[in-house]
């Protein structure tokens, strides 16, 4: 926030998720186990500065790999589907 008070970053150049997320002892670890998280090593830098969150996340999982490509047709509402 310190560079946004000097005029150094403006709104466009910062990205904020608010959420929360907590876990008990050991229950990320077997969720892994599970698989009940995608995990990826893939990174790619230009997708973070995306300004189109819909875009970003469909860019995202289709860069996941054909196993995971169709999930970005789903419908943000899986009762429409």
């Amino acid at each position: 926030m310190t560079l946004m008070g000097r005029g150094e970053l403006t709104k466009d150049d910062v990205k904020i998720f608010v959420g929360y997320s907590g876990w008990e002892g050991a229950q990320l670890k077997a969720e892994l186990e599970e698989n009940t998280w995608i995990v990826s090593d893939q990174y790619d830098a230009d997708m973070i500065f995306s300004t189109d969150a819909e875009k970003l996340w469909k860019e995202v999982i289709i860069h996941l790999g054909p196993k995971y490509a169709h999930i970005s047709n789903f419908p943000k509402n899986p009762n429409l589907n």
